[in-house]
């Protein structure tokens, strides 16, 4: 591959974690070393007035010292001040970590952006990662320098401009190094003035105080309403136009929440006083840059509860059947059919939530109440961590297989069933493309696959990632015990995201992240329950996740024994 190509490559990545449309699994990016450290003094200081207990705050430690030992940027540019790190972590006081913590994050704090994106400015340079060589760090560099943008204040929307602007449309010709460096000047470490236009109820005029926000229905400069009159003028007379001016932001997306922000607080305020107050706006707004007409019409991000599950109605609408027709009919112990509906409506309850702390606290509401105590668990948050362990490790393989095989279909689905076609085991097409890449009995598909995909570096990486997960028992086995303990630590890293909320009204920069995987632990908890309660209506609910993590174990242990793909997978692709 040339720089060019790799430049593609990375386009190509960054845009795959900015986008709606991108498979969940790809799209969740975790936290950087940095701002693991981050989280831990902000912990750290937040215990004496939360309410939040010592204990909870040795995962985070744990999990910072597992993730720090295997980032690129801290293995190439910080070893020295790592090293310091693991000897005061000997210690094994509480003490001593915190401070070596705090002592990290401030080695780190003026310097690990710069250093990833040297990083990433090299393997550009150098031109050489392909899917199997190298596409791993440059997925691992890339997925550190986004997450970096994210949790530093700039938002998703931006990035996903800045990609297609600079990246995606660049010169022929034009050096692959130039441009990465103008992409990264697009996102610099310092807060922008902009100006926010909204249209917004009337009443909320009485809520805005006029040095927030200024009524300005029909006084709209000429060049921003000609540009923008949908969604200044949305036809609906209830609604005028207000100004928040100067509003301190890293760019347009993040002006934009912060102007909702100050918009939702107003009404907060207003509900106080008047239980009835309309105070609602408009969800496009124009965000420019202060005292110009340099901006463009936002509308806020999608709630990560509508982003799980994006399959074809046809599936949807057959589940949804299935489901209502156990809940509804009486095979199942009244209690069972109880607890499930209640929990469910608790889910429900989170897509009518406007914040996104009351959604996570709905969402994990609606778990908790759906998982029964267990004798043998005296700590609820690791029972909850088992059901969930075990809910994913049946998830994990069939959803890889899910995401790389859509990789593949969208980009052309007849010519990608006619490749196919030939398999005969299965009417599945998803299963008939397990076999195209896993079965050797099918290698001659398995190469037109690989033509086919010949221009897609991505979802190439994506499918080798997949295949070398599966590539031994070993390697199986490996890889499903690392996601265990990565489901355990965030897991417990989200009851801390409630606990926060509830106690201390504090919800942290990542919030959204943590939903979308709090979202995917439910409904993987709720496959697993439903799936077992149709094998045995007769159970209880604890008795359900007793018998699907009875079945993983076995799984476990037959991975070793047979090492047939059956196992490796968790199900079978003859079906």
């Amino acid at each position: 591959m040339s720089s060019d190509n790799v430049l593609d490559f990375f386009a190509d990545i960054v845009l795959d974690f900015s986008s709606y449309f991108t498979r969940d699994l790809f799209r969740a990016t975790s936290l950087n070393t940095f701002h693991r450290c981050e989280e831990i003094i902000r912990f750290t200081r937040e215990m004496e007035t939360s309410g939040l207990r010592e204990g909870a705050i040795s995962s985070l430690l744990e999990e910072l010292h597992w993730f720090g030992r295997r980032d690129l940027v801290i293995k190439r540019g910080f070893v020295s001040e790592w090293d310091e790190l693991e000897y005061l972590f000997d210690e094994k006081t509480l003490s001593s970590k915190t401070f070596a913590v705090a002592r990290l994050h401030a080695r780190l704090e003026t310097s690990y952006l710069r250093e990833c994106r040297d990083l990433l400015e090299k393997e550009i340079k150098d031109g050489i990662a392909t899917p199997t060589k190298g596409g791993e760090d440059l997925l691992k560099l890339s997925e550190l320098f986004y997450s970096h943008l994210i949790n530093s204040g700039h938002s998703e929307e931006e990035v996903f401009r800045q990609v297609g602007a600079i990246l995606k449309n660049r010169l022929t010709g034009t050096k692959p190094v130039r441009i990465l460096q103008k992409f990264f000047a697009a996102f610099p470490c310092r807060l922008s003035k902009f100006d926010a236009y909204v249209s917004a109820a009337s009443e909320l005029s009485s809520a805005l105080p006029s040095d927030l926000a200024t009524g300005v229905t029909g006084k709209v400069p000429p060049e921003i309403y000609e540009r923008h009159k949908g969604a200044l003028n949305p036809g609906d007379t209830s609604k005028s136009v207000f100004l928040l001016k100067d509003l301190e932001a890293y760019d347009f997306g993040d002006a934009r929440a912060r102007a909702e922000a100050k918009l939702v607080l107003a009404r907060s305020i207003a509900y106080t006083m008047n239980a009835h107050s309309e105070a609602d706006w408009v969800d496009r707004m124009v965000i420019v840059r202060a005292g110009t007409a340099d901006g463009h019409a936002i509308v806020g991000p999608l709630s990560p509860m509508r982003w799980r599950r994006r399959v074809s109605d046809k599936y949807a609408n057959k589940i949804v059947g299935e489901r209502v027709s156990i809940l509804l009919g009486n095979t199942l112990l009244p209690e069972v059919s109880d607890k499930i509906r209640k929990s469910i409506t608790e889910y429900a309850n989170g897509f009518h939530a406007d914040g996104l702390s009351t959604q996570l606290v709905s969402v994990w509401s609606a778990l908790e109440g759906l998982l029964s105590r267990l004798k043998d668990k005296e700590n609820r948050i690791d029972e909850i961590c088992e059901v969930v362990v075990t809910a994913q490790r049946a998830a994990y393989f069939r959803n890889m297989l899910q995401w790389v095989y859509s990789l593949h279909r969208e980009k052309d689905p007849e010519r990608f069933a006619d490749i196919i076609k030939p398999i005969k085991e299965t009417k599945s097409e998803l299963y008939r493309f397990g076999l195209a890449i896993l079965d050797p009995n099918h290698l001659a598909v398995s190469k037109d696959l690989e033509a086919f995909m010949a221009d897609r570096p991505l979802a190439q990486l994506r499918t080798f990632r997949l295949l070398t997960k599966l590539k031994t028992a070993k390697s199986t086995s490996t890889t499903l015990d690392g996601h265990d303990q990565k489901i355990i630590w965030q897991t417990k890293r989200i009851y801390l995201e409630r606990n926060r909320i509830v106690h201390n009204a504090s919800p942290s920069r990542n919030i959204e992240t943590l939903l979308t995987n709090l979202c995917e632990y439910y409904l993987s908890c709720l496959d697993v329950l439903f799936l077992e309660l149709v094998r045995n209506p007769a159970y209880e609910i604890g008795s359900a996740f007793q018998e699907a993590r009875l079945r993983q174990d076995l799984r476990k242990r037959s991975i070793l024994d047979s090492k047939e793909i059956s196992a490796m997978l968790g199900f079978s692709l003859v079906a």
